[in-house]
């Protein structure tokens, strides 16, 4: 039995350490018209974070804008609710039939579930 007596070893724990790690700091100074027009653009550039927006513009990365048309949103939330519905139908639907089946059994339950299909219909 050659068991070492050195205490094992534990690793650090926590994020490992990035290989190029940004830590020059700038700072920049806007008047009120330009702070304007900044968020007018930073917003428009769909970018999550002013720093990184901030970089792309410095280093000449292409300015990406997104447009959202409210006419498709309402669309898409109306559409939305419309599947919803019909989910819910479904499993109303569904329950209906397992109670069928479970109360009056597999023949009377087909039968009872066509008569309610066809009423719901």
């Amino acid at each position: 039995m050659n068991e070492s007596k050195e205490p094992r070893k534990r690793g650090k724990g926590g994020r490992p350490p990035k290989s190029d790690p940004a830590e020059n700091c700038l700072m920049v100074r806007f008047s009120d018209a330009e702070y304007a027009g900044f968020l007018t653009m930073y917003e428009q550039s769909g970018i999550r974070s002013k720093a990184r927006f901030i970089l792309a513009r410095i280093f000449g990365e292409a300015l990406r804008v997104i447009k959202t048309d409210s006419s498709a949103v309402d669309f898409v939330m109306k559409l939305s609710a419309l599947y919803g519905q019909i989910r819910s139908v479904g499993v109303n639907y569904n329950q209906v039939v397992k109670q069928l089946h479970t109360t009056f059994g597999e023949k009377k339950g087909k039968r009872l579930r066509d008569d309610v299909l066809i009423r719901f219909l």
